[in-house]
């Protein structure tokens, strides 16, 4: 999260100065006649030494922000993290080479300034386009990661490969080749399947590239069930575990059974929500521990209708009764509060009054049935 942070904004300018000054290097040495020489070197190393001062230079516009960005949080970086700058300082050699290309036909005097324009508002205006794949493949990564997400190598690829096959077209123009439409031909031929690779791999995608998720360490305790939340929030595991086992302890009394075998804090799923099973919740528990009424709030958080919006009388009745199971009225009441309409609240009330003095068999078939009929009453399943 903080490397990705520190790099968005960059990509655009790293890759603009990479294009710009690899055009201006170019013309230079066409300037000094100097492919007109019999050189002792290939023009593969004379390019590469001309590029690498810049190349240089625009990793050191990718690297400082990131350097100061992990300075600041006290955070060491691991080698996931670091993938989305690997893609970029690949890109940038990449930009470097598309520069150096370019200036061997046309003027550093217009090239120059143009290859720089043109890349940066390509690449910068890649996150405003509605063709998603397009969001994918111009070598901005398309997204902030999130807590617990890791950029794959599937979701860099398709930057590499287009950008990187268009150098590599270039490169091929160089080949000792006596035939310039052989030469030709490998360009195009190279420039072709790049493009044609990179939509292959990305036209599917939506916003979102393919994330890695619980990519953060951390900290386990306990079995049946194994409580697990991040290690940055280790110092209440304890805490947080005796609130699940307590609240699923006061659950089974009352004959609905809750058996897990593990509950992950939803945290480390980013912005993918997971979910949960009868065996491996995920619950935001890290979050709900810093809360006022944590013990009630994760007893809520156990109660999944199976619909994102369930009628709202039938939710305030599950909710006062999971209150009254788990002992927490008063977090209720604080929670709840008395509703504007006082007709919803003696229609709350009389539904409360008339679950409580039901025998515990027939609350934990009516707790189950609520989660259902709370979403009929509320329409169809989103």
């Amino acid at each position: 999260m903080v490397v990705s942070q520190a790099i968005e904004t960059q990509y655009a300018f790293a890759y603009a100065f990479a294009s710009g000054l690899g055009v201006w290097e170019s013309g230079r040495l066409r300037k000094a006649d100097l492919w007109n020489i019999a050189p002792q070197r290939s023009r593969f190393r004379i390019a590469a030494a001309a590029l690498a001062p810049v190349v240089v230079l625009t990793w050191l516009m990718l690297l400082l922000p990131v350097t100061v960005a992990l300075v600041q949080t006290t955070t060491a970086p691991t080698p996931g993290s670091l993938l989305p700058l690997l893609m970029a300082m690949v890109l940038c050699m990449a930009h470097a080479s598309i520069g150096f290309g370019v200036g061997l036909r046309v003027s550093p005097m217009i090239a120059a300034p143009v290859m720089m324009v043109l890349v940066w508002v390509v690449v910068a205006y890649s996150w405003t386009v509605d063709t998603m794949w397009v969001r994918h493949v111009l070598g901005q990564f398309p997204t902030t990661l999130m807590f617990g997400e890791r950029a794959t190598l599937l979701s860099l690829a398709p930057h590499i490969l287009l950008t990187g096959g268009i150098a590599v077209g270039l490169w091929l123009l160089w080949l000792p080749l006596r035939q310039r439409l052989v030469r030709a031909a490998l360009a195009c031929l190279a420039v072709v399947c790049a493009a044609g690779g990179s939509w292959a791999v990305a036209h599917t995608w939506n916003y979102n590239p393919p994330l890695a998720t619980r990519a953060a360490p951390e900290r386990c305790l306990g079995e049946e069930p194994k409580v697990c939340v991040p290690e940055i929030a280790a110092d209440r595991l304890p805490d947080v575990r005796s609130d699940v086992v307590s609240v699923l302890r006061d659950f089974n009394a009352v004959g609905v059974a809750h058996r897990p075998e593990v509950v992950l804090d939803s945290m480390q799923s980013g912005r993918f929500s997971p979910k949960s099973t009868d065996t491996t919740w995920h619950l935001p528990l890290a979050a709900l521990s810093t809360k006022q009424d944590h013990r009630y709030q994760t007893a809520l958080a156990t109660v999944r209708f199976p619909c994102r919006r369930p009628d709202p009388m039938t939710g305030l009745v599950v909710q006062g009764w999971v209150a009254r199971v788990t002992h927490e009225e008063p977090a209720y009441q604080r929670m709840v509060g008395p509703l504007p309409d006082a007709r919803s609240q003696r229609r709350l009330e009389g539904e409360l009054s008339r679950v409580g003095a039901m025998p515990e068999a027939e609350q934990a078939e009516w707790f189950q049935d609520s989660l259902v009929s709370g979403c009929q009453k509320a329409g169809p399943r989103p």
